[in-house]
C-alpha cells in the first residue's frame, strides 16, 4: 500500500505544471483481442505460460486468443461473448490492454513496450497510464516501470519505480513517474508484470508528456512495419482471429496525429484516415500480389512534418479465411466419450439429446486420429479445443490427430458465430487409425534447453528439411541447415520462434527464450 500511495504523491506533484503530450494511446485503434501486432508497440511474453480465461454464471467468456500464452492484449469489454463487464471496463473509450495471470507457477513476466519516444532537452517530462486490477476479489495485481535507451530486448531496461501493488479493487488510478533523468534522449519505456496468481492486470490512456510546448511541426517517422519493400505481405487486414496485414510505425515526438496516404501510386495520395495510434488495419482487403507505396505524416498544432519517405510493399496471395474456434457452452453428457475401437468405423455417440452450444468430454490416445461428427446437423460448426484452447474446427466432419494422451473437447455450434439455437443431434467420435513411425517421431519433436544460451539443440533432426529462427515481430533473423546444435551466439537476448520445415511440406514451430 505504501508504494501505490507514493507513486500516487509523485502524480499529484507533476501534475499542477502545464503539460504537452509527446506520445500517448488509448489503444483504440488496435484490433479487438490482439496479441501481436498492436501498432509499434513490442509485447514480451517471457513466461510463455497459458492465462486464464473469463467465465459468468460458470460458462466461458468466449473472446479470440482466450487462455493462450501471451503478454498484453487488446480488451474490448463490448465485444466478448457475453459481454464482460465491472472489471474489464475500458476507463475511456472501449479498449483497453488487459495482461491476464498465468494459471500455474512460475507467474507472470509479461511486458508492454513502447514505441521509440523523444524526451525534449529541457523542461519537466514524465509518463503517466491508467491502471488496476480486473477483479476485486484476487486484486493485487502487481507491475513494475523500466525504461531502456538502446531496444526493447530484456536485458536493455531500468528500472524508474519499485514493484506496485495494485489495490484489490477494480477502480483506475494514474501512476506517474519522472523523465528528468532521459531529457533529450530517444528512449523505450517498459511496463513488467509480474503478478502472482491474481487475475488479470488493465492499462490504459498512456502518455508522455512535457512542460516545454512544442515550437515546430513534429518530424518524420523513422522505422515502418511491413519493412520497406517487403514481398509476400498478408493482404488480408488483420483481426482478432487473424494475424494478417497490419500497417504501423514509430512515434514520433509531439505529434498528436498521423495521417496516412496509402495506394498504388508510387506518390501515394489516397488518405486512408487520420490516427491516434501508431497502427491500424485496413478496413478491407488489398489486391493480391500488387505493390502499394504509403507514407505516414506525423501532426500537431503547429503543423504537419514534410518530405517524408514514401515507402512500398508488394502482398502476396490471398490466404484462405482464418479459422473459427467456438468453446462457449456447458457440458454434456458429463461421462466422457471413449473410442476405445481404432478401426475407422466403430464409432461411439453422446445421447441423441445434445444441444448445440454444448460440447463433449472425449478421452484420446496420443498419435491416434480421430473423426468428429454431428448426426442428424451435418452443417452444424465444430471445434476441437484442449481446455479451451481451439485446435481444430470446420463444418461437418473434422478429422485431428492427437498430439498427447488425455481429454478433448468437442463443441458443436449452429454456426461459426457460436449460435447456440437449442436443436438436437449426436455428436459422434471415430477413432480411424493411428500415425505411421514417422509421424509420431515427427509429433515428440521439441527444442532444448529452455531458455538457451548460446546453443539450442533439437531432440531429432531426421526429417528436418531446414530451420529458420524469427524475432517476435515476425522479421527472420537467421536460417540454418538442419543440425542437433543451433549455434545462435550472435542473437541478442530475447523471445525467438524457432521453424523447423520438414521434408514432408509441414513445419513444426516452437517459441524459444535466449538468456
Amino acid at each position: 500500500m505504501k508504494k501505490f500511495l507514493l507513486s500516487c504523491s509523485l502524480a499529484l506533484g507533476l501534475s499542477a505544471n502545464a503539460q504537452n503530450v509527446v506520445f500517448q494511446d488509448g489503444f483504440e485503434d488496435y484490433t479487438n483481442f490482439s496479441i501481436t501486432n498492436v501498432g509499434s508497440w513490442t509485447l514480451r511474453d517471457i513466461d510463455l505460460k497459458t492465462t486464464y480465461g473469463i467465465t459468468s454464471g460458470g460458462a466461458p467468456v468466449v473472446f479470440a486468443n482466450s487462455g493462450v500464452a501471451k503478454s498484453f492484449q487488446v480488451f474490448n469489454a463490448s465485444a466478448t461473448i457475453p459481454a464482460s463487464t465491472a472489471g474489464f471496463t475500458p476507463r475511456t473509450g472501449n479498449k483497453s490492454l488487459a495482461c491476464f495471470n498465468a494459471d500455474s507457477a512460475p507467474w507472470n513476466d509479461d511486458w508492454l513496450i513502447t514505441p521509440r519516444v523523444g524526451i525534449p532537452g529541457s523542461g519537466t517530462s514524465s509518463v503517466s497510464f491508467w491502471a488496476k486490477a480486473a477483479n476485486a476479489l484476487y486484486g493485487l495485481e502487481k507491475f513494475q516501470v523500466f525504461v531502456s535507451t538502446t531496444g526493447t530486448q530484456v536485458a536493455d531496461f531500468t528500472s524508474i519505480s519499485p514493484v506496485i501493488v495494485t489495490v484489490a479493487d477494480t477502480t483506475w488510478r494514474e501512476f506517474t513517474y519522472d523523465l528528468s533523468a532521459y531529457e533529450g534522449q530517444q528512449i523505450y519505456i517498459g511496463i513488467r508484470c509480474t503478478s502472482d496468481d491474481q487475475f488479470a492486470l488493465s492499462i490504459d490512456d498512456f502518455r508522455v508528456t512535457s512542460s516545454v510546448a512544442p515550437t515546430t511541426a513534429p518530424s518524420c517517422v523513422l522505422s515502418v512495419l511491413p519493412a520497406n519493400g517487403s514481398t509476400g505481405v498478408n493482404p488480408t487486414p488483420a483481426t482478432a482471429l487473424n494475424s494478417g496485414l497490419f500497417l504501423s510505425w514509430a512515434a514520433s515526438s509531439y505529434a498528436t496525429s498521423y495521417d496516412v496516404y496509402l495506394d498504388t501510386n508510387a506518390n501515394p495520395t489516397t488518405l486512408v484516415g487520420n490516427f491516434i495510434g501508431t497502427g491500424f488495419a485496413p478496413a478491407s482487403s488489398l489486391a493480391p500480389n500488387t505493390t502499394y507505396y504509403w507514407k505516414v505524416v506525423p501532426k500537431n498544432a503547429i503543423g504537419e512534418a514534410s518530405t517524408c519517405t514514401i515507402y512500398s510493399f508488394t502482398t502476396g496471395a490471398t490466404p484462405p479465411p482464418p479459422i473459427t474456434y467456438c468453446t462457449n457452452g456447458s457440458i454434456y453428457p458429463s461421462a466422457a466419450l471413449v473410442p476405445s475401437t481404432c478401426n475407422g468405423t466403430t464409432a461411439v455417440n453422446s445421447p441423441t439429446d445434445a444441444w448445440a452450444g454444448e460440447y463433449s468430454n472425449v478421452t484420446v490416445v496420443a498419435g491416434r486420429t480421430y473423426k468428429f461428427e454431428t448426426i442428424g446437423q451435418p452443417s452444424y460448426f465444430i471445434t476441437i479445443a484442449n481446455g479451451t484452447t481451439g485446435v481444430a474446427s470446420g463444418t461437418g466432419t473434422v478429422t485431428y490427430t492427437a498430439t498427447t494422451s488425455g481429454t478433448l473437447r468437442f463443441y458443436s455450434h449452429v454456426n461459426t458465430a457460436c449460435g447456440t439455437a437449442m436443436t438436437n443431434h449426436v455428436r459422434r467420435v471415430t477413432c480411424m487409425g493411428t500415425l505411421a513411425v514417422t509421424d509420431v517421431e515427427k509429433s515428440s519433436l521439441s527444442v532444448y534447453p529452455n531458455p538457451f544460451t548460446d546453443v539450442l539443440k533439437i531432440s531429432d533432426v531426421k526429417g528436418v528439411k531446414s530451420v529458420s529462427v524469427n524475432d517476435i515481430s515476425g522479421r527472420e533473423v537467421k536460417s540454418l541447415a538442419p543440425s542437433a546444435e543451433l549455434n545462435l551466439s550472435n542473437l541478442k537476448a530475447g523471445l525467438y520462434i524457432v521453424n523447423l520445415k520438414m521434408e514432408d511440406g509441414s513445419v513444426k514451430t516452437f517459441k524459444a527464450i535466449k538468456k
